[in-house]
C-alpha cells in the first residue's frame, strides 16, 4: 500500500480505516451511499481511499443514509429498523446509445448483492430486454426471495401522481415480503414520452421526498443525452444531488 489518497483498499482494510464493520460497508455500497468498485470474476469490492475520506468528512446531521450514527459508534450496528429506513439515494446518469443505456442499467442493478433485495427496471420493452439479457449473462442470483419476486420489469405510469403511487405500493409490498434493500433503474425517456420534461423534473422532486422519508432504495434515473439541452442537463443534475457522491464512470456512457 503506497499511502496515496487514490490507492484502493479491500473491504477489510476499508472497514478498519472507518472503524466500522464490513456489514456496514456492504449496506452503504448496496444503498449507493458509498462508492465501491467491483473487480475480478467474483466482483469483490474495492474502495478508493479518497472516497472513504470524503465519506468521513461529509456534513453531519445527514440522516439520509445513517452514516453519522455508524461512524461515531464505531463497529456497533444500528437496529434493523434504522438500517432499512431513511437512506434512499437518488442518482442520475446519461447515455448516448441504446447499448450504453442497457450497460448502465444492468451494472447498477447488479451492484446490490444483498440476499433480500428487490430490483425494479422501468423502460420500454426493447431496452428492458437488453438489460435482462445482460443481467442473465452475469450469472449471479438476483435475491434470496422467492423466484419471480426479486426483479420487477415494468413501464412508467401515465402521470407523476400515478407513478409516485406505484412506487409507494410497490416498495411497501416488497418490504412486507421480506426485502431489506431496494434498487431501481429507470429510463426517463419512457416517462417523457408519456408526459413532458417539465413534468419529469417535478416528479423527480416528489420521488426524492418519498424515498428520503421512508425507503431503503438506491435509484438510477437514466436520461438520453441525445435529447438533452444544456438547460435540461442543469435541471437533471439539480434534481439528483446524490449524483456527485458517486463515481462518474458508473453513471455516464
Amino acid at each position: 500500500m503506497t499511502g496515496d489518497s487514490d490507492d484502493f483498499l479491500d473491504i477489510k482494510q476499508a472497514a478498519k480505516l472507518l472503524n466500522v464493520s464490513e456489514t456496514s460497508l456492504r449496506r452503504w455500497t448496496n444503498s449507493g451511499a458509498l462508492m465501491a468498485y467491483r473487480i475480478g470474476r467474483r466482483r469483490e469490492r474495492r474502495f478508493r481511499r479518497s472516497d472513504l475520506f470524503a465519506f468521513i468528512a461529509a456534513p453531519s446531521g445527514n440522516a439520509k443514509d445513517g452514516r453519522e450514527q455508524h461512524i461515531t459508534k464505531g463497529a456497533s450496528e444500528s437496529s434493523p429498523a434504522q438500517s432499512t429506513r431513511n437512506h434512499g439515494n437518488h442518482f442520475c446518469g446519461a447515455y448516448g446509445s441504446e447499448a450504453s443505456a442497457a450497460r448502465l442499467a444492468a451494472a447498477f442493478l447488479a451492484d446490490d448483492d444483498s440476499r433480500d433485495v428487490v430490483k425494479f427496471l422501468l423502460a420500454a420493452p426493447k431496452l428492458r430486454a437488453r438489460v435482462l439479457k445482460l443481467l442473465h449473462a452475469r450469472s449471479s442470483p438476483m435475491s434470496g426471495l422467492p423466484r419471480g419476486e426479486s426483479l420487477v420489469a415494468d413501464v412508467y405510469r401515465d402521470s407523476a401522481k400515478a407513478q409516485i403511487d406505484y412506487w409507494r405500493k410497490s416498495f411497501d409490498s416488497a418490504l412486507a415480503r421480506g426485502a431489506t434493500s431496494l434498487r431501481v433503474a429507470a429510463d426517463t425517456r419512457d416517462f417523457t414520452a408519456r408526459t413532458s420534461f417539465a413534468t419529469l423534473i417535478q416528479y423527480e422532486a416528489d420521488y426524492e421526498r418519498l424515498i428520503a422519508q421512508r425507503y431503503p432504495v438506491a435509484t438510477l434515473c437514466l436520461y438520453d443525452a441525445r435529447l438533452l439541452s444544456g438547460r435540461d442537463t442543469l435541471h437533471m443534475l439539480k434534481a439528483h444531488g446524490d449524483t456527485f457522491r458517486r463515481g462518474v464512470e458508473t453513471l455516464f456512457d
